[in-house]
Parts: structure tokens; sequence; C-alpha cells
């Protein structure tokens, strides 16, 4: 298994929660066959963050998927740079990789004048780092574009 997050973690990912409780979103895009990249805290300057542990010991939640990101940043030049949350700590890309999916979550989030305003009144498109949301985007196009010829 993939281990449990604790109720209060949940809590704060309803959405993700909320399609992993819905039948036919997982009729649809099964476990075995999908894929889930969540994108997080993007559009901030630094390097792309590819988080794909939680927990202490931390539970791999998508090895081959932060494989394929790093691989395809490093083809386009883009640092990364592998991330892990602590204890507590949630993101949405868990509650899919509890449920047996390969997940996730891309950031470029620092401590930055960006990051430190997100969800504020401060938080506008004039801190928004262009070049860190292209780097996203050409990663998750990529990877699109490779699922066909990826192994089972």
């Amino acid at each position: 298994g993939h281990g449990i997050v604790d109720d209060h973690a949940l809590v704060r990912l309803c959405g993700a929660v909320a399609l992993m409780q819905n039948e036919d979103f997982t009729a649809v895009y099964p476990p075995e066959r999908s894929i889930v990249i969540n994108l997080d805290g993007v559009g901030s300057k630094g390097p792309l963050r590819v988080t794909d542990r939680y927990g202490i010991p931390p539970v791999k939640t998508g090895p081959q998927v932060a494989q394929l990101c790093h691989d395809v940043a490093a083809r386009f030049g883009i640092e990364s740079k592998s991330n892990w949350l602590p204890v507590g700590a949630g993101m949405d890309h868990i509650p899919f990789a509890v449920h047996g999916y390969h997940s996730v979550t891309l950031s470029t989030a620092g401590w930055n004048p960006a990051f430190r305003a997100m969800h504020t009144k401060r938080d506008t498109i004039e801190k928004l780092d262009v070049t860190s949301l292209e780097y996203c985007f050409a990663v998750c196009q990529e990877i699109v574009d490779s699922i066909p010829y990826m192994e089972s």
C-alpha cells in the first residue's frame, strides 16, 4: 500500500478526495492506466520542484513519473529538484497516490516575492515569472506527448 494520510491533511485536499470518491472518474481514469501531474505554486521564479514523496519514512507517490519529469527538464536545460512533504503537509497528488495512481506535484515555488504573496491581496499577475510557467508547460506537454509510447 501507499500508506495513509492523516484526516486533517485530507480535509485540505477536498477536491482531490472528491475525485477519488467519484466512480465515473475512476472508471474512465483507472490507476493502472493513468498518471496524475498536479500543478501547484507554478509561476514563481525558481527551479522546477518535483514532489514525489511524503511522510516519515518517505512514501513514494510516483517514482517513474518523477524520473520522467526530471529527464524531460534536463533535456530542455531546466533545473529540477526532488521535493518531499513532511508529516502533516499535503498536496493534491497525495490522495491519488493513496488510491494507486502514479502521481507527482510540479511547482516552481521558492522563497521569493511571488511565493510570499500567494493567497494574499498582493498575489498579482505582475509577480508571475513567465519563464517558470513555460518550464512547467513544456515538461507537462512532453510527458503528455510521450504517454502513448510509455511501457505499462
